[in-house]
């Protein structure tokens, strides 16, 4: 599929391969090797590496039965979250979206939460769902690299719909404020019947 984008230790989001990472406020507290395993794990498509089942173990290990006071809500919501990256990656997409169900239940207003959200909901095809996944960032979070990876993924949704007239319009919005990631993740070959209505209507 086209790359879409996710989450990254508080950088880019983006599904091109890039993992829901809700690490960034994560890291600060006390340390957890199983957590930190599971958000490396899910950084894996924005590195290029295929992701594998055995990939999950970490994510399964640190959200089984973890001792009292030994993960916090962020730290449950992020592994959460973070395993339902993997298992989208693996088209496992019902045990994803159980995964995200029960993060929602913890921190339902978590912007990287509703990324993800809008991750799955494309991979699936649901656009409409994906789109309203990737507004609801758009609300909750001034972010740089958050509200980037929404506004890329936004587009490839209303692309998947067939509505150009927005896709173009998401493009040029990313292109105005996010030009480093415009530039980076908008290859030639990128909904090209859109590009095409963007520079042929102004200045590339």
């Amino acid at each position: 599929m086209t790359s879409v984008k996710t989450i990254q230790r508080g950088a880019k989001v983006a599904v091109f391969g890039m993992a829901v990472a809700v690490l960034a406020p994560v890291l600060a507290q006390a340390p957890n090797p199983l957590i930190d395993a599971c958000f490396e794990a899910a950084g894996k498509p924005n590195r290029g590496l295929v992701v594998r089942p055995q990939d999950l173990s970490a994510c399964d290990m640190a959200l089984e039965k973890p001792a009292p006071g030994q993960m916090t809500q962020l730290q449950l919501t992020a592994t959460l979250v973070n395993r339902a990256t993997l298992l989208t990656e693996l088209g496992e997409f019902a045990a994803a979206r159980a995964d995200l169900n029960l993060a929602r239940q913890v921190q339902p207003y978590l912007a990287s939460l509703s990324l993800a959200e809008g991750v799955l909901e494309l991979y699936q095809g649901n656009y409409p769902a994906a789109i309203a996944a990737f507004d609801r960032v758009l609300e909750r979070t001034f972010d740089a690299a958050l509200r980037a990876t929404a506004i890329y993924n936004r587009a490839l949704a209303h692309y998947g719909a067939g509505q150009l007239d927005m896709a173009q319009i998401e493009l040029m919005l990313l292109r105005t404020e996010h030009e480093a990631q415009y530039r980076t993740w908008v290859r030639p070959d990128l909904m090209p019947e859109v590009q095409a209505m963007i520079y042929g209507t102004s200045e590339g």
